[in-house]
Protein backbone atom coordinates (compact mmCIF):
# COMPACT_ATOMS: atom_id res chain seq x y z
CA UNK A 1 0.00 0.00 0.00
CA UNK A 2 2.55 2.22 0.83
CA UNK A 3 4.38 1.72 -2.42
CA UNK A 4 1.52 2.19 -4.35
CA UNK A 5 1.06 5.56 -2.69
CA UNK A 6 4.68 6.63 -3.34
CA UNK A 7 4.08 5.50 -6.88
CA UNK A 8 1.18 7.91 -7.48
CA UNK A 9 3.09 10.81 -5.20
CA UNK A 10 5.94 10.13 -7.99
CA UNK A 11 3.82 10.37 -10.87
CA UNK A 12 1.80 13.42 -9.42
CA UNK A 13 5.12 15.75 -9.57
CA UNK A 14 6.61 14.49 -12.54
CA UNK A 15 3.34 15.29 -14.16
CA UNK A 16 3.18 18.98 -12.59
CA UNK A 17 6.93 19.46 -13.03
CA UNK A 18 7.17 18.07 -16.73
CA UNK A 19 3.61 19.56 -17.79
CA UNK A 20 4.18 21.84 -21.09
CA UNK A 21 3.83 25.73 -19.82
CA UNK A 22 2.69 27.84 -22.86
CA UNK A 23 3.28 31.62 -23.37
CA UNK A 24 1.02 34.07 -22.24
CA UNK A 25 -1.64 34.53 -25.06
CA UNK A 26 -4.49 36.97 -25.69
CA UNK A 27 -7.56 35.73 -28.12
CA UNK A 28 -9.95 38.29 -29.48
CA UNK A 29 -12.87 37.39 -30.58
CA UNK A 30 -15.43 39.15 -33.00
CA UNK A 31 -19.39 38.18 -32.63
CA UNK A 32 -17.84 34.82 -31.34
CA UNK A 33 -15.38 34.38 -34.26
CA UNK A 34 -11.49 34.21 -33.00
CA UNK A 35 -10.15 37.26 -35.09
CA UNK A 36 -6.81 37.31 -33.91
CA UNK A 37 -4.21 35.34 -31.39
CA UNK A 38 -1.72 37.34 -29.33
CA UNK A 39 1.37 36.05 -28.07
CA UNK A 40 1.79 38.55 -25.04
CA UNK A 41 4.69 36.88 -24.00
CA UNK A 42 7.52 37.24 -26.88
CA UNK A 43 5.98 40.79 -27.81
CA UNK A 44 8.51 43.60 -27.36
CA UNK A 45 6.77 46.63 -27.97
CA UNK A 46 2.61 47.43 -27.76
CA UNK A 47 0.88 46.54 -30.84
CA UNK A 48 -2.65 48.37 -31.58
CA UNK A 49 -5.18 45.56 -33.34
CA UNK A 50 -8.28 46.85 -34.85
CA UNK A 51 -11.04 44.74 -34.38
CA UNK A 52 -13.84 44.99 -36.43
CA UNK A 53 -14.73 49.21 -38.23
CA UNK A 54 -15.56 49.96 -33.76
CA UNK A 55 -12.60 48.62 -31.37
CA UNK A 56 -9.12 48.98 -31.02
CA UNK A 57 -6.98 46.22 -28.81
CA UNK A 58 -3.55 47.53 -27.21
CA UNK A 59 -1.39 44.95 -26.60
CA UNK A 60 1.69 45.21 -24.93
CA UNK A 61 4.28 42.64 -23.19
CA UNK A 62 2.34 40.87 -20.58
CA UNK A 63 -0.64 42.41 -20.98
CA UNK A 64 -3.98 43.69 -23.25
CA UNK A 65 -6.49 46.36 -22.99
CA UNK A 66 -9.38 47.89 -24.82
CA UNK A 67 -7.67 51.18 -25.96
CA UNK A 68 -10.85 52.51 -28.38
CA UNK A 69 -14.17 51.79 -28.92
CA UNK A 70 -16.95 53.58 -30.27
CA UNK A 71 -19.67 52.25 -27.83
CA UNK A 72 -21.81 54.79 -25.83
CA UNK A 73 -20.46 53.81 -22.31
CA UNK A 74 -17.04 53.27 -22.79
CA UNK A 75 -17.04 50.07 -20.17
CA UNK A 76 -15.00 48.24 -22.14
CA UNK A 77 -11.83 50.74 -22.06
CA UNK A 78 -12.09 51.51 -18.34
CA UNK A 79 -11.48 48.12 -17.39
CA UNK A 80 -8.22 48.51 -18.12
CA UNK A 81 -5.42 46.23 -18.48
CA UNK A 82 -5.97 42.45 -17.94
CA UNK A 83 -2.96 39.35 -17.81
CA UNK A 84 -5.58 37.02 -16.02
CA UNK A 85 -7.24 34.45 -17.50
CA UNK A 86 -9.79 35.39 -14.67
CA UNK A 87 -10.42 38.91 -16.32
CA UNK A 88 -11.68 38.93 -19.89
CA UNK A 89 -12.62 42.14 -21.55
CA UNK A 90 -15.89 43.03 -23.19
CA UNK A 91 -17.22 45.01 -24.97
CA UNK A 92 -20.97 44.24 -25.01
CA UNK A 93 -22.64 46.43 -28.17
CA UNK A 94 -19.73 45.44 -30.37
CA UNK A 95 -19.80 42.06 -29.41
CA UNK A 96 -16.28 41.82 -28.97
CA UNK A 97 -14.56 39.84 -26.23
CA UNK A 98 -10.63 39.64 -25.39
CA UNK A 99 -9.32 36.73 -23.08
CA UNK A 100 -5.86 35.43 -21.60
CA UNK A 101 -4.80 32.33 -21.63
CA UNK A 102 -1.41 30.93 -20.88
CA UNK A 103 1.15 31.43 -17.99
CA UNK A 104 0.74 30.99 -14.73
CA UNK A 105 -3.00 30.35 -14.47
CA UNK A 106 -5.29 32.19 -11.43
CA UNK A 107 -8.16 30.18 -12.33
CA UNK A 108 -9.49 26.72 -11.99
CA UNK A 109 -11.44 27.09 -15.32
CA UNK A 110 -12.53 29.99 -17.73
CA UNK A 111 -15.99 29.50 -18.92
CA UNK A 112 -16.74 30.39 -22.68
Amino acid sequence: MVLILALLCLVSAAFLLLRPRGGLRAEIWLDGVLVETVDLASLTEEREISVGEHVTVLAAPGKVRVLRSDCPDKLCEHMGWTSSPAKPLICLPNRVTVTVSGGGEESDAVLR
